[in-house]
Parts: C-alpha cells; sequence; structure tokens
C-alpha cells in the first residue's frame, strides 16, 4: 500500500487556523511560567524532520503580532533552516561571530514580519564548542535586556548532545513530536535525557501533519499528560 501523502508547513503561516494554534501556545506557555517569566524558549524534538523549526518561527510570528520584540536564534548549526523560512542567505551568523569575524551588531536580520533573526552561519567542524563558549554565553545575556522574547532553535536531543549544552542558556523547553510519525519510545529517551539535567520542559507541542482534505493543527500537552 502506498504511503500516505502529508503537507507540512514550511515558513510564517498566516492561515487562520494555525495562527489560532499558535496563539493558544502561547497562552499556555504564559499559564505554565507563573513562578518565572520564560524569556528565553528553546525549541527541540527527538528525530530532525519533526518541524521543530516551523514551530519556532512560528511562534515568534505569534509574540510579534502582539507586539512584542522578538529574537529567533538559529543554534541548529549542524543543520541550520532558519534561514530558509525567511528567505535569506545563511552568513554572519554565531559561528561567524564566535570565529571573531563580525561583531555583535552584525548578528542580528531583520524580516519582514516584524521578527529579527540571528543566523548559523558559516560551516564549522565544531559546532559544540562554539554552544559551550562563554561568548555565546554573554551574548544570550545581553540579548534579553533588548528582547520580550528570544526562541532558539536547537538540533533533535536523539542526535547529537547539542541541545543539552543549549539548554543551560534557556528559561524553558518546547518538545515537538510529529504526530504519526515519532515512536513513543524515542520521546520518552529524549525526554527522560533532559530531565536528567533538570531542565525546564514546559510541554509538548503535538504537531499534526495534514492531507488536502484535513486541517493543520497544534496541541499542547504538559509533560504529565505522557
Amino acid at each position: 500500500m502506498a504511503r500516505k501523502k502529508t503537507l507540512r508547513l514550511k515558513g510564517i503561516v498566516e492561515d487562520l487556523n494555525v495562527l489560532e494554534a499558535f496563539e493558544k501556545l502561547q497562552v499556555n506557555i504564559n499559564l505554565s511560567s507563573v513562578d518565572k517569566k520564560l524569556q528565553v524558549i528553546q525549541v527541540t524534538s527527538s528525530l530532525q524532520d519533526e518541524g521543530k523549526t516551523t514551530v519556532a518561527v512560528n511562534l515568534a510570528y505569534s509574540y510579534a503580532r502582539k507586539d512584542k520584540k522578538v529574537l529567533v536564534i538559529d543554534l541548529d548549526i549542524r543543520r541550520p533552516k532558519v534561514h530558509r523560512n525567511f528567505n535569506q542567505p545563511n552568513e554572519n551568523g554565531i559561528v561567524d561571530y564566535a570565529a571573531g569575524k563580525i561583531g555583535a551588531n552584525q548578528l542580528i536580520k531583520k524580516t519582514n514580519y516584524n521578527v529579527d533573526i540571528i543566523l548559523s552561519g558559516s560551516k564549522t567542524p565544531y559546532p559544540t564548542k562554539i554552544l559551550e563558549s562563554e561568548k555565546l554565553a554573554e551574548l544570550i545575556n545581553s540579548l534579553r535586556e533588548k528582547y520580550d522574547y528570544i526562541i532558539v532553535d536547537t538540533p533533535p536531543v536523539s542526535a547529537v548532545v547539542d541541545p543539552l549544552v543549549v539548554s543551560s542558556l534557556c528559561d524553558g523547553l518546547l518538545f515537538v513530536v510529529e504526530a504519526e510519525r515519532t515512536k513513543k519510545s524515542f520521546v520518552k529517551e529524549s525526554i527522560k535525557q533532559l530531565e536528567n539535567i533538570n531542565v525546564n520542559i514546559i510541554g509538548l507541542v503535538l504537531q499534526s501533519v495534514r492531507d488536502k482534505y484535513s486541517k493543520y493543527s497544534y496541541k499542547y500537552y504538559y509533560t504529565d499528560d505522557q
């Protein structure tokens, strides 16, 4: 039997159903942070291609629509995708900044969606070293003073150690799961790795793919709901 074809959304999506889904996600994030503001939010998943970057950029756009000052940082240095979502060349990014090739003032790029972005930039054989650097930590701390929200796109947990390293720089983490694709065992193992280092997991975002006859949706779950 042929596999059922699905459509995956990419980039900023202005479909009303998707906009509403991300507004609900925003509300859930706010409700889960009554004790501490979640200003720097990490987005990851178990596997590649589960839609984490789509979630990251559309969550940022959702905040921007509420007149919040928002920044998206692409720290998936091995397989960067944020630049594609905004149709920009992946240059003058984090890797270049870490190497001293550009200054902090050259990092931030404007987009047509009232969302600022910092891209990954040049390729490097040492992505983890950059993510562990004091220079990156200092950069993110300084950006906290300029933005209401910073959304950080990171690699999948099952692929590399990078998202575990980045979690120490963030206030909380959203875990993206693609419905009807990701095995529950993968999700549980990834969550366990995050919990072992005391990552503040805000919740799970279940991304439902669609065919041409159905709606595209996002659902939010607290981690206790698994």
